[in-house]
């Protein structure tokens, strides 16, 4: 396409957006997280290849330990049964719903009763809006909208680790 000049400096505006924002958020370095979802009946983890995780390991969050202990089914995503929920009470969550509402992921019986929700260290994305669309795209133009919004909310919830 001969782009690749323009594909270079896109490369390196993303890698300095993501360092503005962990030198904005130092916070985050080494907290433990997960980014998971609940669709249908059952609730799943991203790993590294994921956009969703990828972005949260820029930011200087590393996998919770019991999450990163299970095996990625699908390469970049692990389906979590009832019974292993646990795997997304990190330090800090951010959980988004797949077909179905904020309010429906907001009264699931289960990711309620975790104490990332329960502490308010959980990020719950609503099912419509910029931010859910763009953390889940994974292109140079969703990273923007990611970075601009989602830092001040995991602040907020590592603030609440306290």
């Amino acid at each position: 396409m001969g782009l690749s000049e323009e594909g270079e400096q896109l490369v390196a505006d993303t890698e300095e957006s993501f360092a503005a924002a962990r030198e904005e958020h130092p916070e985050f370095d080494g907290v433990e997280a997960v980014t998971g979802s609940k669709f249908g009946e059952a609730y799943g983890l991203s790993y590294s290849g994921d956009m969703r995780w990828d972005v949260m390991e820029e930011l200087g969050f590393q996998m919770y330990g019991p999450a990163a202990d299970m095996e990625p089914n699908q390469g970049f995503f692990a389906d979590v049964s009832e019974e292993q929920v646990e795997v997304l009470d990190a330090e800090v969550a951010v959980l988004f719903p797949i077909g179905y509402t904020l309010e429906e992921l907001e009264e699931d019986p289960l990711l309620s009763s975790l104490d990332v929700v329960e502490e308010d260290r959980a990020v719950l994305l609503p099912d419509d809006g910029d931010l859910v669309m763009a953390f889940s795209a994974g292109s140079p133009l969703s990273i923007d909208v990611v970075l601009d919004e989602l830092p001040e909310q995991l602040a907020e919830a590592v603030e609440n680790l306290d």
